[in-house]
């Protein structure tokens, strides 16, 4: 072969490797790193100290930081899983354990995601045709919850009985990827936890004591408890091998139910969204339900509790296209559910309101609309566009309303996207996470005359020893 063929095949080669190399190194060290991820906690950059340097956890960490921020390191993890998927790397669907999350030990989802505060103006997108299909929702696993881990071998594989007679169809390519089932009905991707509750009954009874004991020492105060049911109470039963897990929600809705004393009114939802489990009342790649599912929910509280209401054509609905909610990431990023994004409706009320957001003391920040502009590049976090997530404490006073009846929601994360739905029943709603408030709720319902206080959680919650225990801290 010719010696200057020869010659030009190793310079191309080295300037092959040199490319690559010069590439690699802008890429990764002069091109702005990531700040935030649609789907994980992102390691941050730690301080430099001599105990680091000697001990070598500052280079251990700063490694970390240093791959985990990568420039565009989403596309790159959502590449990944592609490929991962073509070449056929699944998590077995076998006898494996299903870890099951619950709300009280849920990383929140502002520190998640973070998302910027946006100048006050409420979300804001184009609308488009409704989803074809249904929607659903999943949580966190906590680390005392009396929630039944384990997943039998044997499930039952007979699907329930329909309302209607027949029988319900059954889902298309069930698999347990990661924490979550993930499979196809209707045409599309849902992801749903595997809800096993409080069947031994050791967390139910301290919730409820929790509720019948600040009903009893406030007996001015109208108490009601709202427990939601995860989207795995409607739409497990579309699996086979998992359908006979499909009651394990109504059973503890139920068993709290019946626990509750006469000064606690319980409102039922669980057959008000049965009824409409055929809508987008749950998200299909997201563990929270819609705010058309919290709509519900408030109508039914508005019915148990004589109280004014308006229906859903009074809110001016915005449906944002492209959602991939938590999901994604609890499934370790499969990609059925990256390849099917769905819908996010917002409902928003008329104008005729004031809000501010507090700290954990009640310590006024500043005045705010109930609704947040998300942006589109943090569509993971969109469900943040209600009341901005978990971090604060809010004050709304509604001009919808003139009964004088003021309610406190004492919620998880579930609670926030129902907040909009009240301001026709009530005068003024205040809000607060049970995980996170500092005050006392006896002395501040007295200081705030209160007239009625909703505990409203979804299930997970209300069977965690974790989220109990909050409930027990702020009740004492």
């Amino acid at each position: 072969m010719n010696k200057n063929f020869l010659n030009i095949i190793r310079f191309a080669v080295i300037l092959l490797i040199v490319g690559v190399f010069l590439f690699f190194l802008v890429y990764t060290v002069f091109l702005p790193r990531a700040k935030y991820s649609n789907y994980d906690v992102l390691t941050s950059k730690p301080d430099l100290t001599a105990q680091g340097l000697i001990d070598g956890t500052y280079t251990e960490q700063f490694g970390d930081y240093f791959s985990d921020t990568v420039h565009n390191r989403d596309w790159f993890k959502d590449a990944y899983a592609s490929i991962r998927d073509l070449f056929g790397i699944r998590t077995k669907d076998g006898d494996e354990e299903v870890v099951i999350r619950d709300e009280s030990s849920e990383p929140d989802d502002e520190t998640s995601v973070p998302v910027q505060e946006s100048s006050g103006e409420p979300v804001s997108a184009e609308v488009s045709g409704n989803e074809s299909g249904s929607t659903s929702a999943p949580e966190h696993s906590g680390s005392e919850s009396s929630a039944d881990t384990s997943v039998p071998a044997e499930e039952s594989s007979r699907p329930p009985e329909t309302s209607q007679g027949g029988k319900t169809p059954v889902a298309d390519n069930p698999e347990i990827s990661g924490s979550v089932l993930v499979m196809t009905i209707d045409g599309h991707t849902w992801a749903l936890e595997i809800y096993g509750g409080d069947a031994n009954l050791k967390t139910i009874p301290r919730y409820t004591a929790v509720l019948n004991s600040f009903a009893e020492r406030n007996p001015d105060i109208h108490v009601s408890s709202m427990v939601i049911p995860k989207a795995a109470a409607y739409y497990l039963e579309y699996s086979e091998k998992y359908a006979s897990r499909a009651g394990n929600c109504l059973r503890d809705m139920n068993a709290i139910a019946e626990r509750l004393s006469d000064k606690v009114t319980n409102i039922n939802i669980y057959d008000v969204l049965k009824e409409h489990r055929d809508e987008p009342i749950y998200f299909r790649t997201d563990h929270h339900w819609t705010q058309l599912g919290a709509y519900y929910a408030a109508k039914k509280l508005a019915e148990e509790l004589h109280l004014p209401f308006a229906e859903i054509s009074n809110y001016e609905e915005t449906l944002r296209e492209g959602y991939i909610g938590t999901m994604y990431n609890y499934s370790d990023k499969n990609p059925r559910i990256l390849r099917d994004p769905e819908i996010f409706p917002v409902y928003a009320p008329p104008k005729m309101y004031s809000a501010s957001y507090y700290d954990q003391k009640f310590n006024y920040i500043r005045d705010h609309d109930i609704l947040w502009s998300v942006p589109d590049d943090k569509r993971s976090s969109w469900y943040m566009t209600f009341l901005n997530g978990d971090s604060y404490s809010w004050k709304v006073h509604s001009n919808l309303c003139s009964n004088g009846r003021k309610v406190l929601v004492v919620k998880d994360s579930y609670g926030n996207s129902l907040i909009p739905f009240l301001l026709y029943s009530f005068e003024e709603v205040y809000v607060v996470d049970a995980r996170k408030f500092e005050l006392n709720l006896n002395t501040f319902v007295r200081q705030e005359g209160i007239t009625d206080v909703l505990f409203s959680e979804v299930a997970f919650s209300a069977v965690s020893s974790g989220y109990i225990g909050d409930l027990e801290k702020l009740c004492k």
